[in-house]
């Protein structure tokens, strides 16, 4: 096709995975000589994000088909596949630590976060934003703040503390509020980086 690559993240054993806008991820070397090692199919569009979750072998894919796929990073094979709850696109996905990983959606009035077990395969489904019906709230960026709870940026410009225990969030971080969108978030010590749609950057 005439796009380049959307998507490049280094794996395990000097290689790294790429995705161009299409259903197909591309497994490469990392050192000299660059080559392409194997073609991984299974999605039916667009893949849009990929994580490695090296402690279990595994490379996460997620795509505009509805599909989360785990592929096997020793054969490579697709081991499982599930299929989003939701009807919406996948902006983003974050390993959490303890074998789970974060998925947020596109377009989503709900600022739904989802979290994936990918050891047992067991879900569960939260809710950060409730109070504007109809009106887009997406996730964009997630920090863990411990072994339970993660800090949301989302689009509206507010950052909230989902309790991965109860499922209830905590807009008291209104501080964090922004007038655009929280696209990225870094922690620095016991300080974090907030980025903002267009070019401001705060310190907290």
């Amino acid at each position: 096709s005439g796009y380049g690559v959307h998507m490049c993240i280094p794996i395990k054993r000097n290689r790294m995975a790429s995705c161009k806008y299409g259903p197909n991820i591309i497994i490469w070397r990392s050192t000299f000589p660059y080559l392409q090692i194997k073609t991984l199919k299974g999605h039916k569009d667009n893949v849009q994000a990929l994580l490695e979750l090296p402690n279990l072998d595994l490379l996460i894919s997620t795509s505009t088909d509805g599909l989360i796929k785990f592929w096997n990073t020793n054969s490579f094979n697709c081991d499982l596949t599930i299929k989003n709850p939701r009807p919406f696109g996948i902006t983003l996905i974050k390993d959490i630590g303890n074998d789970r990983f974060a998925i947020s959606f596109d377009d989503d009035e709900h600022g739904t976060v989802m979290i994936i077990n990918a050891k047992t395969h067991v879900y569960d489904i939260y809710h950060t934003y409730y109070y504007k019906e109809n009106d887009e709230n997406t996730v964009l960026s997630m920090v863990m703040l411990d072994n339970w709870s993660i800090l949301c940026g989302c689009s509206d410009g507010r950052a909230c503390r989902l309790n991965l225990i109860d499922g209830k969030t905590d807009y008291k971080t209104k501080d964090f509020l922004h007038k655009e969108a929280i696209t990225s978030m870094l922690p620095y010590g016991q300080r974090l980086f907030l980025t903002a749609e267009k070019t401001s950057i705060k310190l907290w």
